[in-house]
């Protein structure tokens, strides 16, 4: 039997270790997962929960060893699953959803769960997990695109029509854990920019593709990466799906409320446990 507890801080170098190992291969570079300070990344969090963050680590551990884990934490006022994953060896035996039960539990409190809703991604391949899913009663939010444009982003010259801000403080973040984040401002928008490991810009605003002078602001910052897009597909023009596909997700939502008296009945618990 797994015991579950919530995550610690001397749990981060096994937790980071495990996380990159479950993560899909074909994308975990660009995640943070793959970047080099995830380790710091989760040590941190972990740091913050215990000072009572709303972000959550829940680990199941057998024989000493992890065998899943569940980070949980509040987004724009929703409840976002950032990561449940558990070993093959112990899949089928109701350890994930243990986890969420748990996890789910640690953050929110029963009687205000029904006004919550609980939401993830996951990749549109991964048919086990969105069946699993839809059966705790999560349905499609959207999906979302992952576009792949190689370097170099744009080459045409030109006056700088562009500025950043928290540049800075994004460079301080990208020396000591891989990643950072900072706004870019050009003429006809604003966007939220993202840089992961040394190759890879990322952004979920999808206007950027087709910026010729964001592209070429990128592109003057540091002409060696690449940028990723992952933008919602109905939002997507032809001139803003340019590059490779590399990916699709979909996010999943529903209740709170929904989803555990869901696990409660898998789990043969208590609704109001």
């Amino acid at each position: 039997m797994c015991r579950i507890r919530p995550g610690e801080p001397d749990d981060a170098g096994a937790l980071a270790a495990f996380l990159r190992q479950e993560v899909p291969p074909e994308v975990v570079s660009m995640t943070v997962v793959g970047c080099p300070g995830f380790e710091i990344h989760v040590r941190q969090t972990l740091c913050a929960a215990a000072r009572g963050s709303r972000s959550t680590f829940w680990v199941a551990e057998h024989g000493g060893t992890v065998a899943g884990v569940a980070e949980l934490r509040w987004m724009a006022g929703a409840l976002f699953l950032n990561h449940l994953f558990v070993t093959p060896s112990h899949q089928g035996q109701g350890l994930g959803s243990r986890l969420l039960w748990y996890s789910i539990n640690g953050l929110v409190d029963w009687s205000r769960a029904g006004s919550m809703q609980l939401a993830l991604d996951v990749l549109e391949q991964n048919r086990r997990a969105r069946r699993w899913y839809q059966q705790l009663g999560l349905t499609q939010a959207h999906s979302r695109r992952w576009l792949l444009r190689k370097r170099p982003l744009d080459d045409r010259p030109g006056g700088r029509r562009w500025s950043v801000d928290g540049w800075a403080q994004a460079e301080v973040m990208q020396q000591a854990l891989g990643f950072s984040e900072f706004h870019l401002h050009s003429s006809t928008g604003t966007y939220r920019v993202g840089r992961l490991g040394d190759h890879l810009y990322r952004t979920r605003d999808a206007r950027l593709m087709e910026d010729p002078i964001a592209l070429g602001a990128l592109a003057e910052l540091d002409a060696e990466r690449d940028l990723l897009c992952i933008a919602n597909e109905d939002g997507l023009t032809d001139q803003r799906a340019q590059g490779q596909t590399v990916a699709r997700s979909l996010r999943l939502a529903a209740p709170v409320g929904v989803v555990l008296q869901r696990l409660a009945r898998r789990l043969r618990w208590p609704a109001a446990a």
